[in-house]
């Protein structure tokens, strides 16, 4: 089943060219990379039919267009596919099973413009007087009003001013919308030619509808990132972020908040050994790795002092296996006593960081991490 990862939100001012919006492949749960060797469409389309087809350009792993790409489409929703091409027929098409919809709000250029005015008859009479000296250079002209009969006599010339027009027997638009179709409508439509009681058979009651959920809702919940229910077995490093993002093959990702863009850290031009049977300072990935696949061992790192070099507090892990890692107390979590005896060494006071991620990412439990000196808050 092929899914997508939406990086960027899906919305967009109508005539806006600066957006990017990123996507991240997925294949029955698997991150796959974009094969350069194929072309990638985003297809728009609304309830009636495709009315929009761009190419998508490929960026590291990821897939990327551009809303300088959209600036012919109107304001509304489209249903957004992601289709992959080999020599002009659809390979495949992402996500499988589910819709993306793409939003393109109105922009203030698309909203009526101008000012109204009003004034008085009392008010019009004194201006077109004021108006009438000015433009005849101060010197005036003949000019009379009546106001009973509604006349302007201006150098014998007359002109009628209209009367109020009565419009309470009529509709404007905006009362209109969802009863007529505007197409229908010139200017105004007579109230009486509006059906007293209209059809809504096809309508239902929106206390009827408390139990559904609208397409933005479900499109909100279908792109928020899959919870990962196992441990990562391997990883790809995103350099296009600050700091850089290792991506792990579960769902779950983790940033070394505090070395930024450090090489070593992160294992960026170093070969890693992902079967290690013994504790690396660096690079980091490594040791997560062969944790997980169990060549890393709880009785290897029990034996290990200081080693923990590089493992900060100040890390983010996203989208963990386990989120309740601050429900235990971490304090005086160390590798072994004589760690614990130079707690307050760096290198031994950072041992619990490095056991904290493992939680995290599901590698190690809390039965398994007893043994270092974790225990429940409260206990």
């Amino acid at each position: 089943m092929n899914d997508l990862l939406v990086k960027d939100d899906l919305i967009q001012k109508r005539t806006e060219g600066i957006q990017e919006y990123r996507f991240q492949c997925y294949r029955n749960n698997k991150i796959i990379a974009p094969n350069k060797n194929r072309s990638y469409k985003a297809c728009f389309a609304t309830r009636d039919s495709l009315v929009k087809t761009i190419d998508m350009q490929i960026t590291e792993a990821e897939l990327e267009f551009r809303s300088a790409q959209l600036l012919d489409l109107p304001a509304g929703d489209y249903q957004l596919e992601i289709r992959e091409i080999i020599d002009d027929k659809i390979h495949a098409i992402y996500p499988s099973d589910r819709s993306l919809t793409f939003h393109i709000k109105q922009n203030n250029t698309d909203l009526p413009t101008g000012t109204v005015s009003s004034l008085t008859l009392d008010e019009f009479v004194s201006e077109f007087k004021r108006l009438i000296k000015t433009s005849s250079g101060g010197t005036g002209a003949d000019v009379s009003i009546d106001v009973n009969k509604r006349i302007i006599t201006v150098n014998d010339e007359s002109l009628t001013i209209p009367a109020e027009i009565d419009l309470s027997k009529f509709a404007s638009k905006e009362d209109l919308v969802g009863l007529v179709k505007q197409a229908d409508l010139v200017e105004y439509a007579k109230k009486n030619e509006i059906p007293s009681t209209p059809d809504l058979t096809p309508y239902a009651k929106l206390s009827d509808l408390n139990k559904y959920a609208t397409n933005e809702s479900v499109d909100d919940k279908l792109s928020q990132p899959v919870k990962p229910t196992h441990p990562p077995m391997n990883y790809w490093l995103d350099r296009t972020t600050n700091p850089w993002t290792i991506h792990f093959d579960n769902g779950s990702a983790i940033q070394f908040t505090e070395y930024g863009t450090t090489p070593t850290v992160y294992g960026y031009g170093f070969s890693l050994d992902l079967r290690a049977t013994g504790l690396s300072i660096w690079p980091l990935v490594g040791n997560i790795i062969s944790a997980a696949r169990g060549t890393l061992t709880l009785e290897t790192v029990s034996k290990a002092v200081g080693s923990a070099d590089y493992w900060s507090g100040n890390n983010n892990v996203i989208n963990p296996v386990k989120d309740d890692a601050d429900s235990f107390n971490w304090e005086d979590v160390f590798f072994n006593d004589a760690s614990r005896n130079k707690k307050n060494e760096y290198q031994s006071a950072r041992q619990k960081e490095m056991l904290k991620i493992m939680y995290k990412l599901g590698i190690w439990s809390y039965e398994d991490l007893k043994q270092f000196g974790l225990k429940k808050k409260g206990e």
